[in-house]
């Protein structure tokens, strides 16, 4: 049974895709889904090999002269869910409920960054009856990690100068300028030598986590971090330690929420004392942003070959040193980080740890600053660093007559004037002003909170709201 209202179209649509797998590079029956979309409504439509889609539509009679619109998301969701839910990103649907008139997912992200963009623009392209010019939607894959989809993008059949940009969230809020981003992928190859000892399982749990680009600056625990220190402070007991294996996080774009360690220890009783203590500090020091936090420990199998002193020393040296957080604030705009990082995932690939960051920046030299920093760490804790995924920021635009115009009709329908924001948050909007020269844009889209996280939600009057707006502003662009 449906959960959501089907007489409003964004809402059908918006549960339609719901119950299609699209975690980032798991587009492709998304990707399918929207083509034939297409197809059964007599539409233009081109699919790229890398899964984006372009699907236009003809100019409404007396529109034939305007300038044609561009409407933009993204397929692909983050994939971040409780460790207590059971659910296969790569084919279950996901399990929505309405609460307070808010749209969740049990125990899951809810995709509603940016699955209300491809409902959105599914409902208007569905609707006969709008008004609009001509109309050229671009849904683009793999925005989540590195907005491959955008950079791969053959704008060459694209005619349209104006973008409603539909990744957003704030309703009256869009953006202006966007931070260029970079990743990092640290390997550091371990060795294996016997120890005697007893093991101990170390969980970090109950953090918020959240978006890396939205919330860098909200103080928020980073489950990895936090998780060396504890280990760290483990060393400076005096007991002897070593790893067994070591994890956190899931998405590098996303603040880690859980960490995981096995370790054996000379004396276990001075080693659980040691993270009582230090879960205590850091307990106190997250009150305020992560009340939920815990550390506990218990025992563990241990196995016959650990880890060594000195990759399990340099390891967590490694994790201790790597800058996470906040490392410049902008000058030129009041509250907006300038420039940060992430570091979201740890892995083990056999015996060797894996840790990616992402980096994001307004500044191309501080972004380059900051990478040769993590790059001079790495290789002082004998780890390699190699960076990829480059994207570029988007620069501001002072004159906008489709901003303007944009702004008109918000004060008409809603009688408020729209807020231009700077963020610190990566976005396609770079590499569409890099393809197609002159472009202007707009954002909109509803009040969602805690994207990247299963506590994300989507208040759903907001999102029939925006949906109402947008469907004003393409009616009153008919010139």
């Amino acid at each position: 049974m449906p959960v959501l209202d089907q007489s409003i179209p964004c809402f059908r649509y918006f549960e339609e895709l719901c119950a299609i797998p699209h975690g980032s590079h798991n587009e492709k029956a998304l990707s399918d889904w929207l083509v034939a979309f297409a197809r059964e409504r007599g539409l233009w439509v081109r699919q790229e090999e890398c899964g984006n889609v372009i699907i236009k539509k003809d100019a409404s009679p007396g529109y034939e002269s305007a300038a044609p619109v561009m409407l933009q998301g993204h397929m692909d969701m983050v994939c971040e869910k409780t460790p207590e839910t059971v659910h296969d990103f790569t084919k279950d649907p996901l399990d929505l409920y309405l609460e307070d008139g808010w749209l969740k997912a049990r125990g899951t992200t809810l995709g509603a960054d940016d699955g209300c963009g491809v409902a959105t623009m599914l409902a208007i392209l569905d609707d006969n009856s709008l008004c609009h010019p001509k109309l050229e939607c671009v849904f683009t894959v793999a925005e989540e990690t590195g907005m491959f989809g955008a950079k791969a993008l053959d704008a060459s059949d694209l005619e349209a100068r104006r973008m409603i940009g539909l990744d957003a969230c704030g309703e009256n809020v869009t953006v202006t300028t966007s931070a260029g981003g970079l990743r990092a992928k640290i390997t550091k190859a371990l060795t294996r030598a016997p120890f005697e000892g007893t093991a101990l399982s170390v969980a970090v749990r109950g953090l918020l986590g959240g978006h890396s680009g939205v919330y860098i600056s909200a103080g928020r625990g980073n489950a990895i971090k936090l998780l060396a220190r504890l280990l760290h402070e483990v060393e400076l007991s005096g007991t002897d330690m070593r790893l067994v294996s070591i994890s956190g996080g899931s998405k590098d774009n996303a603040i880690p929420r859980d960490a995981d360690a096995v370790i054996v220890c000379s004396d276990a009783a001075a080693a659980e004392q040691a993270l009582a203590r230090m879960g205590e500090l850091i307990a106190h020091e997250l009150r305020y942003t992560d009340a939920q936090f815990s550390v506990s420990t218990g025992s563990a199998e241990a196995p016959s070959t650990p880890f060594d002193e000195a990759s399990s020393r340099e390891l967590v040296t490694l994790l201790r040193l790597l800058p996470d957080g906040v490392a410049v604030m902008s000058h030129a705009v009041e509250g907006l980080v300038q420039t940060s990082d992430n570091v979201g995932v740890l892995s083990m690939d056999g015996d060797t740890a894996v840790v990616e960051v992402s980096m994001r920046s307004a500044g191309d030299s501080e972004l380059d600053e900051l990478a040769q920093r993590i790059g001079l760490i790495s290789s002082l804790c004998g780890a390699q660093c190699q960076f990829d995924s480059r994207y570029p920021g988007m620069e501001y635009q002072s004159d906008s007559p489709f901003r303007d115009k944009y702004a008109a009709v918000m004060k008409e329908v809603w009688g408020v004037e729209p807020k231009l924001l700077a963020v610190h948050a990566g976005g396609e909007g770079g590499y569409f002003a890099q393809k197609l020269p002159g472009i202007e844009m707009i954002a909109v889209g509803p009040f969602i909170e805690d994207v990247h996280s299963p506590l994300e939600r989507m208040d759903m009057a907001s999102f029939k709201k925006c949906y109402d707006f947008i469907c004003a502003l393409l009616e009153r662009l008919s010139e």
